[in-house]
Parts: C-alpha cells; sequence; structure tokens
C-alpha cells in the first residue's frame, strides 16, 4: 500500500469496480439474510404462540382461566399494549359484557373513558362481521384499536379489541390474528357449553335428588300404615304383612342413599350393609340373636340395580331368618361381594337349617324365590344359584354385571371408611 499518486491503468479500474459491486451486493444480502432471519424467527415465535394456545384450549374447559389466558396470548402476539375480550349473550342481544382485559388494570387506568367508543366499535364488528381499525381520542391520549369478530360456525361470540398507541400502523400480519380469533372464538364457545351443561346437571342431579327424598318418604308411611296394621292381624296374616314391610323398607333405603348422593351409582358394600341392618332388624327385633358380617371388593352399581339388588337381598336374608333360623335362638349371615372377570358376584350365606332334601331351586314355586328369579335374570340379566352350604346351611349366588364399574373413589357420603369394614 502507497500513499503516493499514481496513475491506474483501465485494466486495474475495472478489478476495483467489480470487486466493489460484489461487496455491495455481498452487504445487502447480508443485510436482508439479517432481516429474513429476525422476520422468521418472529414467525416462529407466533407460531409457538398460536400452538400453545391450541394445546391449552385443548386441556381446559374452565372459561376464566382461557379468557385469561386468550388476552394475555393476544398482547404477547400483536404487540399492542392490551387486548380487551367482549360477549355478546345470546339471552340479552344488543347487549355487551367485558368478559377479560390484560393488563387487568389497564381499563382503571386508561380504558374507563374509551368503554363507550369500544362498545360502539364492537357493536359494528358483530353486525358487520369484518375487522375495523379506527383511531380513538381520548382527554388525555390518543389510542388506536384494531377490533376482531370471533366468529364460530353458528354465530358471533363477541369480539377481541387490541389496543396499540396512537401513531402504531395497522398489524402487519391480520391474517395470524384472525387465526387466533377464530380459535379463541371456538375455544370459548366450547367452554360456554361445558358449563351450560354442567349447570343443567346440577339442576337435574337436584331434582333428581329431591325425587328419591320424596319417594323414600311415600314408602316409609306405607311401611308404618303396614306396620299398624300388623299389630292388630291374626297370626296368619302376620307374616305376609311382615314380608311386605321388609322389602318396603329395603327400596326405602335405595332412595334413602340416593337422596343424599350426587351421583346416581353406589358402592354395593354400603348397600349390603344398609339393607341387610335393615332386614334384620325388621323381621327380628333389636335383641335377636342373628348376626352378620359383609365382605366386599369396590363394585358399584347403578340406581336401578340397586333398587333390585335391595329386594334381592331383603328376600334372601327373610328366607335365611323365616326358615334357616326356625326354631332357633340366632344365626349368623355373611354376605360377599366379588369382582370376576368383568362380572360381580353377590353371594349371601347363613348357617341355618338348609335346604330341604331334594330341593330343586329350578323347580320350586315358592313366592320368594320366583321373585328372585325374575328379579335376576329378567331385570338384572344375570345368574341365580341356590346351594347347600358346606357343613350346614344355604348359600345364594348371584352373577351379574354392574352398569357402573368400580371408579377408584375414595372414601365419600354413603360410603364407609375401609377402617369400619369388618367390625360386626
Amino acid at each position: 500500500m502507497s500513499l503516493e499518486r499514481r496513475v491506474f491503468l483501465p485494466e486495474e479500474l475495472d478489478f476495483l469496480e467489480t470487486a466493489a459491486g460484489e461487496i455491495s451486493i455481498a452487504i445487502e444480502n447480508a443485510r436482508l439474510y439479517s432481516e429474513t432471519d429476525a422476520e422468521l424467527r418472529r414467525r416462529i415465535a407466533q407460531l409457538e404462540l398460536l400452538q400453545q394456545l391450541w394445546r391449552a384450549i385443548a386441556s381446559t374447559l374452565d372459561l376464566p382461566a382461557l379468557l385469561e389466558l386468550i388476552s394475555t396470548k393476544a398482547v404477547d402476539l400483536s404487540g399492542a399494549q392490551a387486548a380487551l375480550i367482549y360477549r355478546q349473550p345470546r339471552s340479552r342481544r344488543g347487549q355487551l359484557e367485558l368478559l377479560a382485559r390484560h393488563p387487568s388494570d389497564w381499563m382503571e387506568r386508561t380504558g374507563e373513558e374509551f368503554d363507550p367508543a369500544l362498545r360502539a366499535l364492537v357493536g359494528e364488528v358483530l353486525e358487520s362481521c369484518w375487522a375495523i381499525w379506527r383511531p380513538l381520542s381520548g382527554s388525555s391520549e390518543d389510542i388506536a384499536v384494531y377490533a376482531m369478530p370471533m366468529i364460530t360456525g353458528r354465530r358471533a361470540v363477541g369480539a377481541i379489541c387490541l389496543v396499540f398507541d396512537a401513531g402504531a400502523g395497522q398489524p402487519e400480519q391480520p391474517g395470524l390474528l384472525h387465526a387466533f380469533t377464530d380459535t379463541a372464538a371456538i375455544a370459548i364457545e366450547n367452554a360456554e357449553l361445558y358449563d351450560e351443561a354442567r349447570r343443567g346437571l346440577a339442576r337435574a342431579s337436584a331434582l333428581l335428588q329431591e325425587m328419591h327424598h320424596r319417594v323414600r318418604n311415600n314408602l316409609q308411611t306405607v311401611a308404618a300404615l303396614l306396620s299398624l296394621q300388623m299389630r292388630h292381624a291374626s297370626p296368619q296374616v302376620r307374616g305376609p304383612l311382615q314380608e311386605a314391610v321388609s322389602r318396603i323398607r329395603s327400596l326405602t333405603v335405595v332412595h334413602d342413599l340416593l337422596s343424599g348422593r350426587h351421583l346416581q351409582e353406589m358402592d354395593l358394600e354400603t348397600l349390603c350393609r344398609t339393607v341387610v341392618e335393615e332386614a334384620v332388624t325388621t323381621l327380628c327385633g333389636e335383641d335377636a340373636g342373628v348376626t352378620w358380617m359383609v365382605e366386599a371388593d369396590e363394585v358399584w352399581v347403578s340406581s336401578r340395580q340397586a333398587t333390585i339388588l335391595a329386594l334381592l337381598l331383603n328376600e334372601f336374608v327373610a328366607n335365611a331368618v323365616r326358615h334357616g333360623f326356625k326354631d332357633r335362638s340366632g344365626g349368623r349371615i355373611h354376605v360377599l361381594v366379588r369382582r370376576e372377570a368383568g362380572q360381580a358376584l353377590l353371594e349371601v350365606a347363613d348357617d341355618g337349617w338348609g335346604l330341604p332334601p331334594g330341593f330343586d331351586a329350578r323347580y320350586s314355586r315358592g313366592l320368594g324365590l320366583q321373585i328372585a328369579r325374575t328379579l335376576v335374570e329378567v331385570d338384572l340379566r344375570g345368574r341365580l344359584e341356590v346351594s347347600p352350604r358346606s357343613g350346614n346351611g344355604t348359600v345364594v349366588r348371584i352373577w351379574f354385571s354392574p352398569d357402573a364399574l368400580p371408579n377408584g373413589r375414595g372414601t365419600g357420603e354413603g360410603q364407609l371408611d375401609p377402617a369400619e369394614r369388618g367390625r360386626r
């Protein structure tokens, strides 16, 4: 390199011009690459925000949490200073409800004076179903608002308003924001439908519980009237009346349990304990020598099956008391509940006199056994077996498919704590 003046040859000048041109092209390419890379990273970040929103939508139906998520992500995605979500309730057309805003204190700090103008803008958006960009002037500052309708396949559920500084231009990626808004609309509608369904289920559950409560009261009244009649009846009539009272009270037990539950299903162990205790008390009195025990796996049955099983348990206990323990000071009843290959087994065994010689349940014409066979085969679609117990006594077994499968519930209302099991 030299500082002395010299004359360049034409070939050297051509080379310098060519080199300068190549260098300028390289610099321009590097600048364009840097801008493209930054834009690409920005687009990837926006798509990641959308992906986070979609993932969150799939994982929650809690409306307040969902609205907070949508308003927060709207600000992150658009670069706005605030986001507001308005809804048009289906029951009150023309009225708007502010569902969410982010930041949460923006309305108190700045937005109070803009609220009427924002609501008017949202009304225009919902009527036209088109996004609107509009500057708004206030006493202390000016803003610009980009309002987008939230539209589902059925209706416009509301609008999202993005608030920018007055000097900001319209969003560069409106398509991306509209995709975000459409996704938010579907999520909000799904959450609203879920909330409505949950409230409807709560109302139906309350009505059903009230129905069980009233049926129970009516059954108790009938049982009380029959018990009063039984006191003044002849010995020949007293027995059938006592059987009727026992059957009615077994149904009362089911409705009593169901009237205090939130779900229309029941733990079979709880049902067995309650029905057996009620039946023994009704048939034998408080001081009888009849003892009983229940051993059970966790098996849940529907309210329909619970009613049938209560009648069956009452019949089996009544047969054990009247026939198995006849002319005896007492006896022992053992109830077993097991799960077996997708089915449930209910077994009632006693240590009484046992079955008479030549007894065959298939051809027995006893009323109690006919009732039991009909309930098992027709209503439960199960199988009934009556056989001698090893040693002495009788065993009755029922196999059936529970309508309500075990669901891992812990101790709850109407269900005995495991520590209480086997104490009787």
